[in-house]
């Protein structure tokens, strides 16, 4: 288990946003993450910019963490980034709740997805795998201290980051989205190791995927390259190359859904980089 076959990324996580395309919107970037009509007209201006299929939203991977109460920095040329984790005393890992869906911007995302789908637009959902939602909202030294000193309270975070996930992907799809896109970056085996990517990452977000298997009706997961190649790696699914067609990787895969209505899970690419030669990689849960 080397980590040599772990897919290599070269986008980033955060999308860049001009100040030409918010000053022709009359919008600040801060409340176009937080308003639900504010990040639909951005995530559709920013469709037409870069020439993609689908609208993409969030803008960033923090929306998990500030929906459990870390703060975030909104940033439109560097991306969004946690400022001030949850917890960073283990007496406060008792205050973490689930997320509430009801308020708040991980409300107005789920808002702009009916907004957009109003529109007649594709759309995909950015998703937090649970390692990176962990090391967000709980100090990361704090958090791999635990790990190795208190696996129990590490269980009972991940349970609820979880079960919030997986309602925020069910909430999702039944707004509408057409891909869910979902990544852990903090948590990919050649950052975490094998040990701990067996055990905790890879096992947290095996379970999470395989809870939503069932309710993805016409949605697809696409799972970050790093992501599912570090599934494989340990076992954990299994992946075929299919071919498909399309002037994108985005069109690409929507014709694979329209031809194929089972289809569940993708990977061992990068949703923001283009592919010429209609291959995609089908992945399937163990």
């Amino acid at each position: 288990m080397s980590g040599k076959n772990i897919f290599k990324c070269i986008g980033s996580d955060n999308t860049t946003v001009s100040d030409k395309i918010l000053e022709n919107l009359e919008v600040s970037f801060e409340d176009a993450n937080k308003d639900s009509k504010k990040m639909s007209a951005l995530s559709t201006e920013l469709k037409k910019d870069m020439g993609i299929l689908y609208c993409v939203v969030p803008f960033c991977h923090t929306a998990e963490a500030d929906a459990f109460g870390s703060t975030v920095v909104f940033d439109s040329k560097a991306g969004n980034r946690i400022n001030t984790s949850l917890v960073n005393d283990k007496v406060y890992l008792e205050n973490i709740k689930p997320i509430d869906f009801s308020t708040g911007r991980i409300h107005e995302i789920l808002e702009a997805i009916n907004l957009l789908k109003l529109d007649g637009e594709k759309v995909c959902l950015n998703v937090t795998g649970p390692i990176t939602i962990a090391t967000s909202i709980v100090e990361s030294r704090l958090f791999y201290r635990l790990i190795r000193k208190d696996r129990e309270a590490v269980n009972r975070l991940l349970g609820i980051i979880e079960d919030s996930l997986v309602e925020y992907i069910t909430k999702g799809v039944n707004a509408g989205a057409d891909i869910i896109s979902f990544a852990d970056p903090a948590g990919t085996l050649d950052i975490v190791g094998p040990k701990v990517y067996e055990e905790l990452s890879g096992a947290s977000t095996l379970r999470v995927l395989k809870r939503v298997e069932s309710i993805l009706d016409n949605s697809v997961v696409h799972i970050c390259g790093k992501t599912s190649t570090s599934l494989e790696e340990v076992g954990f699914i299994n992946s075929k190359k299919v071919k498909s067609h399309g002037n994108s990787y985005g069109e690409t895969i929507e014709n694979y859904k329209i031809d194929n209505k089972n289809a569940k899970f993708i990977g061992h690419w990068c949703i923001k980089r283009e592919k010429n030669n209609n291959n995609l990689v089908c992945c399937e849960l163990m």
